[in-house]
């Protein structure tokens, strides 16, 4: 909620927002869905989520995998 609470006090007029998360197995869950509906006069791109104890243990792999989506969004 602290993050919600966030994304609705702040402007969003023509910002490009790449949300991102990690997560104990949920994936993305709607976390992404809920931010662009919260910031409908900004574009968001498509986003990432990765396993927690992914990111936190094995580097390459998160590492590999957070280019890759870089690249997407160009």
């Amino acid at each position: 909620m602290p993050v919600y609470t966030t994304i609705e006090s702040l402007d969003w007029n023509g910002k490009i927002i790449a949300p991102f998360c990690t997560h104990a197995g949920s994936g993305g869950s709607t976390v992404f869905g809920n931010i662009k509906d919260s910031c409908t006069v900004s574009t968001v791109r498509g986003g990432f989520a990765i396993e927690g104890t992914t990111a936190q243990n094995d580097r390459s792999s998160t590492s590999s995998q957070v280019d890759a989506w870089l690249s997407r969004l160009n």
